[in-house]
């Protein structure tokens, strides 16, 4: 009776102890990976959606070339530090806008040069912001050999990379995480 009383305050304690570390999210989002980045680390998500536009070019002797429009990708990557007081975000976009886009799962294993990404805002992100990021991952399907590419078929996919994980997802919706965030808001 003692016995099972005491696995039973232990139990109780571990779960007050995980939970009071990061009560931001449920058992619904418990098992990725903004719930499991330890602190002071960072993850960093990759996103690459297609969009039609047309580009422009200005040349350096200021002529203007107006291309028709067609279908780009936006590649955009999040770098999510997570400290003692929450969350921060690094968020940075790319020229890279060719269509299809062979080179997106690449960035699973490394960042290449030609990606040339830029620092475009710093912020510290709410509640709503960190659940966007793991909305995101738990509505994505892992990607198969076919969904490499960014191609007509799968126009928004993710990448989520840190230091233990690597993953792909391709998300059926249009909706972009730049989008749901409240600090572009």
């Amino acid at each position: 009776m003692v016995r099972k009383f005491l696995i039973l305050l232990f139990v109780v304690g571990l779960n007050t102890l995980l939970f009071s570390q990061n009560d931001l999210f449920d058992t619904k989002y418990g098992s990725t990976a903004m719930a499991l980045l330890p602190v002071n680390d960072s993850l960093t998500v990759y996103q690459c959606h297609v969009e039609q536009a047309t580009q422009t070019t200005i040349t350096q002797s200021g002529q203007v070339l107006e291309g028709q429009k067609q279908n780009y990708t936006i590649s955009e990557k999040y770098v999510i530090t997570r400290n003692a007081e929450g969350y921060t975000l690094n968020y940075y976009t790319t020229a890279l806008t060719v269509f299809p886009n062979r080179k997106f799962s690449g960035l699973k294993k490394t960042e290449r040069k030609y990606w040339q990404f830029k620092l475009e805002k710093q912020c510290g992100l709410n509640k709503h912001d960190v659940l966007v990021f793991a909305a995101a991952e738990k509505l994505g399907k892992e990607t198969t050999e076919y969904d490499f590419a960014i191609t007509q078929y799968t126009t928004n996919q993710v990448i989520f990379k840190s230091k233990k994980l690597m993953r792909q997802l391709v998300l059926d919706t249009p909706t972009t995480i730049h989008q749901s965030l409240q600090c572009f808001k």
